[in-house]
């Protein structure tokens, strides 16, 4: 009887070590106790408790979201400029404009797509193709100064990112439920209000 052939390592599976199926198992889907406890039968449960327990703590934390309350809604697009006056109103041809505003912003060769213009807030909103860049706020500003004659005014992008809303707004204005509410009577009741001076309708109700 001769000598046994020797083992064949290449087929023979080694035995894993709990550093290897931690590296081998996805970050998405952590490795559990008992995945580790199947792979290294070899290891007391207790060592397979303290080993997955130590790689848990070296996790990070995963961060909470944050949730919207439920009392505001999405806020303005930046996709426009806005042009609100802090003085009196100020009117304008609004087609006119935005044809000049585009010969400035071509004669100062800035690539800025101006879409529409119509009236928004106490001023006018200019609606882009993309959000404006400092350069193109620049050229909107001094044109807006010379054609409206003023610099009691702000120029630029929407400084909120949401709006509070105003909820439970009856639908009559009498207890008798006859009298359908009107804009009129919303915008009375918010102009009695203690904060009134801080409210800026987005649109009509």
């Amino acid at each position: 009887m001769g000598m046994p052939p020797p083992i064949n390592h290449a087929t023979k599976p080694l035995r894993k070590s709990y550093s290897s199926v931690a590296k081998s198992a996805p970050s998405s889907q952590p490795v559990t106790v008992a995945e580790l406890a199947r792979v290294v039968p070899h290891l007391p449960v207790d060592n397979v408790a303290q080993a997955y327990s130590r790689r848990a703590a070296g996790r990070p934390a995963r961060k909470r979201k944050i949730p919207t309350p439920n009392f505001t809604t999405q806020g303005p697009s930046r996709k426009q400029i806005l042009i609100t006056f802090s003085g009196p109103f100020v009117t304008c041809d609004l087609g006119l404009f935005l044809a000049r505003a585009r010969d400035a912003l071509e004669a100062a060769k800035i690539k800025l797509t101006l879409l529409a213009m119509t009236t928004a807030y106490s001023g006018y909103s200019i609606s882009t193709a993309e959000v404006p860049h400092p350069a193109a706020l620049n050229v909107i500003c001094g044109f807006a100064m010379r054609i409206f004659k003023t610099d009691a005014m702000y120029v630029g992008l929407p400084t909120s990112t949401s709006y509070i809303c105003i909820i439970d707004v009856p639908f009559f204005e009498d207890n008798a439920c006859t009298q359908r509410i009107s804009l009129d009577c919303i915008k009375g009741v918010l102009a009695r209000s203690l904060l009134h001076e801080h409210f800026i309708l987005a649109r009509d109700p």
